[in-house]
Order: C-alpha cells, then structure tokens, then sequence
C-alpha cells in the first residue's frame, strides 16, 4: 500500500475479486492520497458482481469497468487513452 501513496499513476486497474482483499478499502485508501486523489480507476469485474460493484464504485469516482474475462485489445485501448491524458496533462505543468 506504501507503494500505491507513494507514485502517482495515469490509470488504476482494481480486480473487484481478489480473495482476503476488500476493493472498497482499498479504493478509499487511494482516494485519501492526494497524489491518486484524482487518478481514474478501471474495475475488473465478473457478471455476478457488476451491479453491485457498479452502484457502490460510482459514489466512489471510478471511471469505467472492464468484464472478466478480460478482452486484451479493450484492454489496452482503455489503459491507452488514460495515458495519453496523463501524458498531455503532465507537459502542460
């Protein structure tokens, strides 16, 4: 956890099923850092959760949603627009 409030990142990727974690503390925990205060947030997520994790994560500010099984190239193409912003973004400070 050291590592994510330590770096400042384009993009979060959060796997809403990781066992012995919970994702919402952990949201909260990045949220509280001013350095990904502001960072957008993708949910991977299974059918069986969508609902659930897409009502609570919205009042949370996550930005998007992939469903697992994770399709590579949507994959990628998310992950890249968010990077360019942050890469725009940084030249201009």
């Amino acid at each position: 956890m050291y590592y994510l409030s330590s770096q400042e990142f384009a993009v979060i990727l959060l796997d809403m099923e990781m066992p012995g974690i919970d994702e919402f503390i952990t949201l909260e925990f990045l949220r509280k850092h001013p350095k990904n205060h502001n960072t957008p947030i993708i949910f991977l997520v299974t059918s069986n959760n969508l609902q659930h994790v897409l009502l609570k994560g919205c009042s949370m500010s996550t930005v998007d949603y992939l469903l697992k099984p994770i399709v590579p190239e949507i994959l990628l193409a998310k992950v890249s627009v968010f990077v360019n912003l942050f890469v725009k973004c940084s030249y201009k400070n």
